[in-house]
């Protein structure tokens, strides 16, 4: 979870946490340039119950905590304000602001995506893509849109690619999913029911998933062999699947061009034949 999402939820925060913690979010480039002693004397704190906040938000110390701020700051879109993403306008906002807070959404997402992003874990997943025998994509709703997305990327770099998206067969199938396969499921809040029932029947057949998610706590997660956390926070009141939706597309993109890098020659070439046959075929 962001910094800035865990400070706004203040979640188990003391009377005093909270004050630090209100105060960061209303001036968090004024508190990169002060020390622990001089924040403590902007917020009436002690010192201690600074570091004690920094330390219960997973930081080793206040330093470390700043390098962490910064990095966010960095993240903030082109007017130098994090856009909220379940209503990233106002009722008075003309189409030319909204356009330019939709912009600055999906940028802000993009860059706290990237900023999460583990290219070793990356590389790693695109491997065991390419290596497995049969390999299945899972999507329900909304994700079904970047699942199927997905499908035909894959399909461009290896035989036995299937996209399940429907209600009642995904559970069906994924029982006769033989040894070899790899299963990849897309769920952002991952409490559906059927893709629970899908990852349960995958697990008995001990076959590895892939989770493609977004809160770090999820039912999903227990079932998953590896685990992707999209950094973006919505709540459930919203007027779309705006940034998350964004920052999954960047994730998956960032897995498919990861697997094509194994083979690029070869996949180039593959490319490069396509193109003349289609454009002979053109010429008939």
């Amino acid at each position: 979870m962001l910094l800035i999402d865990q400070l706004k939820r203040a979640k188990n925060f003391t009377y005093a946490e909270r004050t630090i913690a209100k105060y960061i979010l209303s001036n968090p480039k004024r508190v990169l340039d002060l020390t622990v002693d001089a924040m403590a004397s902007e917020v009436f704190a002690s010192s201690a119950s600074i570091v004690r906040l920094c330390k219960k938000l997973g930081f080793k110390g206040y330093m470390e905590f700043k390098v962490r701020l910064a990095i966010e700051l960095h993240n903030f879109d082109l007017d130098d304000e994090r856009v909220p993403p379940e209503i990233p306008f106002n009722k008075n906002s003309s189409v030319d602001d909204i356009i330019k807070k939709l912009l600055n959404l999906e940028y802000q997402a993009l860059k706290d995506t990237y900023n999460n992003l583990d290219p070793i874990q990356i590389e790693r997943i695109a491997k065991q893509i390419l290596q497995c025998s049969s390999f299945s994509i899972y999507g329900i709703g909304e994700s079904h849109l970047l699942s199927a997305d997905f499908y035909f990327k894959i399909m461009r770099l290896k035989p036995n690619v299937f996209c399940e998206s429907i209600p009642g067969t995904m559970a069906n199938r994924a029982r006769r999913l033989e040894e070899g396969s790899l299963a990849f499921m897309i769920s952002y809040y991952g409490e559906n029911n059927e893709n629970l029932v899908v990852a349960k029947n995958l697990k008995v057949n001990k076959i590895p998933i892939i989770l493609l998610t977004g809160p770090e706590i999820n039912p999903l997660c227990q079932y998953a062999s590896e685990r992707i956390h999209i950094p973006v926070r919505e709540e459930r009141m919203k007027i779309g699947t705006l940034a998350s939706n964004q920052a999954m597309q960047f994730a998956l993109n960032c897995i498919y061009s990861a697997a094509f890098m194994q083979d690029y020659d070869g996949y180039t070439s593959k490319m490069q034949c396509n193109d003349r046959i289609k454009n002979e075929a053109r010429r008939l």
